[in-house]
């Protein structure tokens, strides 16, 4: 899935900037950042995937990707601005993926949790952590 990896960033990275974009200053980036990324970050990964065809008709694909976006802020409101953000560039967005016509991509399942630092025996502070998982389906060109 490559080429789906591609598009999401593609749409991430488009100009003029978008405000998720710019509210990255540590960035996008696949599966993990760089160790030292500054905060916040956010980093999207594949987390299941399905392939299915219709008969002798086209192929489908039916991945799922997670964003996990980070902020080290002692308050909730960068990281759910991030949401915000998010939520705006890739609801039911358009993605341009090589070889397939994308035909959903939409937010499933969504949860904010703090991560505690390492060790951090009491559980206060830590990094915010926002999962935001999207299902998309793709058809075969």
């Amino acid at each position: 899935m490559k080429v789906l990896f591609t598009g999401i960033y593609n749409l991430f990275n488009a100009t003029p900037h978008n405000s998720f974009y710019n509210a990255l200053s540590g960035g996008l980036y696949l599966y993990e950042a760089p160790q030292n990324t500054d905060y916040p970050y956010a980093v999207f990964f594949l987390v299941s995937g399905e392939h299915d065809r219709y008969f002798s008709g086209p192929d489908f694909e039916e991945p799922v990707i997670q964003f996990s976006l980070f902020s080290d802020s002692e308050s909730a409101s960068e990281v759910t601005d991030l949401f915000t953000y998010l939520t705006a560039l890739y609801d039911d967005c358009s993605l341009t993926v090589t070889g397939y016509t994308s035909i959903i991509f939409e937010r499933t399942i969504y949860r904010l949790f703090r991560e505690p630092l390492a060790g951090d025996q009491d559980a206060k502070g830590g990094i915010w952590h926002y999962a935001v998982e999207y299902r998309g389906i793709l058809q075969g060109s």
